[in-house]
């Protein structure tokens, strides 16, 4: 006779019940790794940001939809000329920094801020004070070679980059919050799969949970020094 049967809620907490211990240690463990990789295996990294607005010195005061439709459509455009090479080795050379081009140009984004004709150049480092640096840098750098590009004769900075104080990642909370939950997942997983793959009969209620038999009778345990 089949041993599956539809599980009720009585069998989900039975099951449950039987190996709890293990819906306790898993998660916790989960939960604890997390936290020591999160604060002191990975190197927390900072990111600064500067905002540039770009046109025409003539239209700078009044700028017009026209302009500011161009300019969002040509992001892809600065983007790849804040991130070429020469920006990245002028940013290198002005702040000395002990890098490849290569690396460096990994460190920075560029963004349109929403709606606007503003672009946005964000940088993450580990160390808060050069991201601010790299950022302020590679705007200097990239005004610089933009100037005569589509007519283009004025970059304002918006906002120049300041040294930011808390890191972007990791993010500790989130991390230790999706630890704890695959922990539980992954307790449930191992629990019930433990349970179904186990189709030994151990007591009277198995018998009559499984088989459906009723028990007639039992034969009780002894300690194995003679009695019966």
């Amino acid at each position: 006779m089949s041993m599956e049967k539809e599980l009720d809620l009585r069998d989900i907490f039975r099951i449950v019940q039987k190996r709890i211990i293990w819906l306790l240690v898993i998660p916790v463990t989960a939960v604890l790794t997390s936290a020591l990789i999160s604060f002191f295996l990975i190197t927390p990294q900072y990111e600064a940001s500067t905002t540039l607005l770009i046109g025409r010195a003539s239209d700078m005061d009044q700028i017009i939809n026209q302009e500011l439709m161009m300019n969002r459509q040509l992001v892809s455009t600065y983007s790849e000329i804040a991130k070429s090479r020469s920006v990245a080795e002028a940013v290198i050379k002005e702040l000395r920094l002990n890098m490849t081009s290569e690396e460096l140009i990994k460190l920075v984004t560029v963004s349109a801020v929403k709606d606007t004709g503003i672009i946005a150049i964000n940088v993450k480092n580990s160390d808060p004070k050069i991201s601010m640096q790299i950022a302020n840098q590679v705007a200097a750098s990239f005004s610089k070679k933009i100037i005569g590009y589509s007519n283009i004769d004025n970059v304002i900075v918006v906002d120049e980059a300041a040294a930011p104080t808390e890191p972007v990642s990791p993010n500790k909370k989130l991390n230790i919050a999706v630890a704890g939950i695959l922990g539980i997942a992954l307790a449930f997983a191992l629990i019930f799969s433990i349970e179904f793959l186990d189709n030994t009969i151990k007591t009277a209620q198995d018998v009559e949970h499984f088989l459906e038999l009723t028990v007639l009778a039992a034969i009780p345990a002894t300690d194995g020094k003679g009695g019966k």
